[in-house]
């Protein structure tokens, strides 16, 4: 009898440390999976619907939704890959928003153009002179990566976004900000893409195009 008492109390011992086993991988299962779900998150917020009513604000503010660290950083996923977010401040107001892809040209890509989409839904057809030779517009992956321009720009003249004070004093009479997406292509083996959302300076003749 004393034998099978300590052989079901061994039995349970070995029970628990099962359970305690799979409840601690569970656990750092979920808390991964809720790391992973809420970086996603995070990076919805600085997606183009989300950021068109916060350009152009003073930093102060800027919501907590979309404060970023002490570097003026944040790191977030998109699409599983990683992004590095950064602000430009132009006076102390949001000029540009920063999205780092890195060598991930394709998923770059695609972020922007759900930009595109969004902006062309909200404010129709871009802006930009049809012949200009880096628009963003109609631009391929396999373009982009064979010719050897750097910056490419899509732009719309009439949102709803308030750019007023981020052109200095000695530019006002010829210089305007307008609302856009513009691409960096860091040169490299395998190029670097930056795209950026937010104010595109342009000369203040810049006409809109008609529909």
């Amino acid at each position: 009898m004393i034998h099978t008492v300590g052989h079901l109390s061994g039995n349970k011992t070995i029970a628990k440390r099962v359970v305690a086993f799979f409840l601690s991988t569970f656990m750092i299962f979920t808390f991964s999976a809720c790391a992973d779900i809420g970086n996603e998150s995070a990076m919805d917020v600085f997606q183009a619907d989300s950021i068109i009513g916060v350009l152009g604000i003073d930093k102060t503010q800027l919501p907590e939704t979309l404060t970023l660290d002490d570097a003026n950083s944040y790191k977030s996923t998109y699409d599983n890959v990683p992004v590095e977010i950064k602000y430009e401040f132009e006076e102390d107001k949001l000029l540009r928003i920063q999205y780092n892809f890195g060598t991930e040209t394709d998923t770059a890509f695609k972020f922007i153009n759900e930009t595109m989409s969004t902006f062309e839904q909200k404010y129709g057809k871009s802006d930009t002179y049809e012949t200009l030779p880096n628009r963003i517009e109609g631009l391929t992956v396999n373009e982009y990566l064979a010719n050897d321009t750097m910056q490419y720009q899509e732009y719309w003249i009439d949102s709803d976004v308030d750019f007023k004070g981020l052109v200095p004093e000695e530019y006002k009479d010829t210089k305007r900000v307008d609302l856009g997406i513009g691409i960096n292509k860091l040169p490299a083996d395998d190029p670097i893409t930056i795209v950026y959302i937010g104010g595109i300076i342009n000369s203040a003749n810049t006409q809109k195009l008609s529909d």
